[in-house]
This record gives C-alpha cells, structure tokens and sequence, in this order.
C-alpha cells in the first residue's frame, strides 16, 4: 500500500510546478530521498519547463555550463529570481515572461540567428535596485528584463538610416514612403534615460506615473545636420503597469498599446501577445527598406484578418495591413502592403510575363458612407514586370528573385474598414502587348486597429 501510494503521489506530482515539488518534499519524509534520484529526475524536468520554459539543465545566464540534474538546475534559477519575485504573483509573472521569451528565442534560432545574439543577459539584483530609486518598475517588466536586458546597443544600429548590418529590431518595423520604423529593445538604462530625456512630450490618459520607462523606439538621423529624431516610442508607465505609444508629433496624447482593461501587468500582456505572434508564424524577416540590404522583423501580418492572398491567372496577389499609430490622431492611418508574383510559368505567346498597368483600389471605413476609390497607373511609380519565380520594377530595371512588394497609406475615419480591389496587368509587356489586359483580383484586407498595437 505505501508503493501504491508513493506511485499515485508521483504520478500527482508530474505536473505541478517547482515550489509545490519543493514543498511536497520538505513536507514528506518519505519523499526525500526520492526527491534526488533518478526517478524524479522527469518531474524537475516538468518543474523547470513549467516554471522557466527550459527542459534541459542550463544554468542562469551569468553563470556557465549545465547543472548536473534538473533538480539542480531548477533550484538555482529558483534562487536566482527569489529576490524580486517571492509571490505568487510575482512568480507567474516571471512564468508567463520565460514562456513568451522561449517562443521568441526559438523562433529566432530557427530564423534569424544574427538577432537572437543581440540580445542581453538578464539584468542582475544589483542593476534593478540601482535604476529604481526614483520609483518602483512593475514587476510585469521587471520579469520581462529579468531574462534579457533588451538588445546590445553595440550590434543594433541606433541611426536606421546608416548602411550597416546591425539592423535588428526585436520588436519589428515596416516602411512605406519615406516613413521607415524598427524597434529596438532597450536596455533597462537607455530605456529610463530615454523616457526621462522625452517625459515633457508624454500626455497620459490617468495620473502620470513615478518614472517611466521606454521598453522600444525607432530612432533615425535626419538628412543633413540637426538633431536625431525619434519616430516612434513604447513607453511603460511603472505604476499601472501600461504600456503606451508615442505619436510622431510631441504633444500628442499617448495611445494605449495593450487596450486590454487590466492594470497590473498590460505590458506584460502584450509582450506574450507579440511572443505568440512570432510563434504563429504572423511575421517574417526580410528588408524593411527595399533600398538597403539590411533585414528586421517585417510588422505586415502574414495572417487574417488583416492579411489575405488571391490567384488570377497564376498571379498570386498577398496583402496585409498595419495600424500606424503614431501617425494617427483625428484620423485613423493605416500602411497596407501587396506582394505580386507568377507562382507558375506563364503562356509561351505571353513571352513568358506580363506587366502591372493600372490598379483599382477600394477603401472603406464601415461606417456605411460612399468607399474611397482610388484608380491610377502602376504603383508607387513603379509598373512591375513578373515572371515565374523573379520580377523586374519597371522596364529597363535588373531582374529580382521572388515577388515584387510595395507599401503604401491611408487614412480612414473609424477603426474598422477595408480594403480591396483588382489590378490590371497586360500579357507580355505594355511596350510589347501580347495580349488583352486582364484583372487581378487583390484580396479583402480588413483595416483595423487591434487590441494589440507595435
């Protein structure tokens, strides 16, 4: 009966996180020694993975090598965080950080290798205490920063519109005319540094907090000399716990980018909404700017409802659209991008192409009033030849592999509209017609503004 009992008790316990292992140990005598065997190697295996998102025996960032166990493993990340996060509270919040931060990191791994090393090791006891004089950070970002310290600034680029490689932006960007974003994590000093040197431009929409803090920004240098500006803010206030957006223009009201009601730890929240995005496979790294060759974490969803693709004739048209916050105030403004492409060889007497004449779109806020149409020739002033598996932008113009891309704006006057329309293509070339014209259908992309905002 006691071997029955143990069994069952095992069996309980595969599931629980580390601190109720811990406690059903220190609890039960009989259970101690079995709590450093073999056999319960599986269940700390559980109890790191539960608690700290890892199934192997890694040992906090600042120290080296693997544990010999998991048990080992487990209790020195344990009291690597016990300082800051004794709670309960305080613990899943933690949790839920290591979780978002390993569907990150994994992806990452997989995809953009160069990124995932500019991330920083978490920062230490020490670091938190330092920069928290002025006001307690909320423990939903004290667990985020607890795992990595943002991004090194010395591998990502500050200055975006410099030729160098170091373009990673953890949080993304996107770009459309000569609007380029790229969000950069800051580390837990520059990001005060940065909400302190900019806090007069911040219009909350409840009391102001003790400090703020900046989780990411896109910061460009201006043509000629003058002052570096800053596109685009994330900012934390630390004591609800929010995080807001910063419109382009100072004086603007910050915008909520969690617009989920809870105050404790909206930051938080949208930190593992952006975790699970990348994990869903939403975004894709690629240029952000076609004229330079460094790469980021594209913002134009890859998924309904704000994403869509459509075949004509074996053209494959893909959209996606974009809430701009920092560009709206009265209006509404949205980015959409379309991505054309032969996705099969097309007919011999077509010469093998054909070529972008005129587009047709179609906007609407949803709030029954006539659509904006919009009809004109080419797009962007660019008239894109395709063929299978590459494209030219224009005639004359080298060839390219893959599919020709453009972005564009506009504003609605709600936050629920749409998007649609056709574009028309000539066989062969308009120089050179093979061919009637005939249209493309461009998917319906819905234009909203999410409950999650970047």
């Amino acid at each position: 009966q006691t071997m029955q009992a143990m069994q069952a008790l095992e069996m309980s316990l595969a599931h629980v996180d580390g601190s109720s292992l811990m406690m059903c140990v220190q609890t039960c005598k009989s259970m101690r020694s079995w709590a450093t065997s073999e056999e319960s190697e599986s269940h700390w295996m559980n109890a790191c993975k539960h608690d700290y998102a890892f199934d192997d025996k890694r040992l906090p960032s600042l120290a080296k090598g693997s544990a010999p166990t998991h048990r080992e493993a487990w209790l020195a990340w344990s009291k690597e965080y016990s300082d800051f996060f004794g709670n309960e509270q305080d613990k899943s919040c933690l949790r839920r950080a290591a979780h978002s931060w390993a569907a990150i990191s994994d992806w990452l791994k997989r995809n953009a290798p160069g990124m995932q090393e500019t991330l920083m090791p978490g920062v230490t006891r020490e670091e938190i205490r330092k920069v928290e004089v002025g006001g307690q950070l909320p423990t939903a970002l004290k667990a985020i920063y607890r795992i990595h310290n943002g991004q090194d600034p010395s591998r990502v680029s500050l200055d975006i519109t410099r030729n160098e490689s170091t373009f990673y932006g953890l949080f993304g960007g996107y770009c459309f005319y000569e609007h380029l974003i790229n969000l950069r994590m800051l580390t837990l000093e520059a990001g005060l540094q940065l909400a302190n040197d900019y806090s007069s431009s911040f219009r909350w929409d409840e009391p102001a907090p003790d400090i703020a803090f900046v989780i990411a920004c896109s910061h460009r240098m201006p043509v000629g000399p003058g002052r570096s500006r800053i596109e685009k803010l994330l900012v934390v206030h630390n004591k609800s716990a929010r995080i807001y957006v910063r419109p382009h223009e100072f004086g603007g009201s910050l915008l909520r980018a969690c617009k989920v009601s809870d105050v404790t730890d909206g930051v938080l929240k949208w930190f593992e909404n952006f975790g699970e995005r990348v994990a869903a496979q939403d975004f894709e790294l690629k240029r952000i700017f076609m004229a330079l060759p460094m790469l980021g974490l594209s913002l134009y969803p890859l998924l309904p409802p704000s994403a869509g693709e459509d075949v004509t004739h074996n053209i494959k048209i893909r959209g996606s659209s974009l809430f701009v916050p920092e560009k709206s105030a009265s209006t509404f403004w949205f980015t959409y991008c379309f991505r054309m492409s032969a996705v099969a060889p097309l007919p011999a007497e077509w010469g093998g192409k054909c070529q972008l004449m005129t587009r047709h779109l179609v906007f609407s806020d949803g709030n029954g009033e006539a659509p904006n149409i919009v009809d004109g020739d080419g797009v962007i002033g660019d008239y894109p030849i395709l063929q299978f598996q590459r494209h030219q932008r224009s005639t004359g113009q080298p060839e390219e592999p893959g599919e020709y891309e453009y972005a564009s704006c506009t504003g609605i006057h709600n936050d629920n509209g749409e998007v649609s329309g056709s574009f028309r293509f000539v066989p062969g070339t308009i120089r050179s017609p093979k061919g009637p014209p005939f249209d493309v259908k461009i998917p319906n992309i819905k234009l909203i503004v999410p409950d999650y905002i970047s």
